[in-house]
């Protein structure tokens, strides 16, 4: 999980990503204003 800062509007956003472990390949992106479980995909 990464996050950045957005200047105008004095907020953060997340970027939330799962990886393969086998592979490296990126199965799931979340890019948004929080990171919360429901957020994670469900399997």
């Amino acid at each position: 999980m990464k996050y950045g800062y957005i200047q105008g509007e004095k907020r953060f956003f997340f970027v939330l990503s799962s990886l393969n472990v086998c592979d490296r390949s990126v199965v799931y992106n979340h890019i948004g204003l929080s990171a919360t479980a429901e957020d994670e995909p469900q399997h």
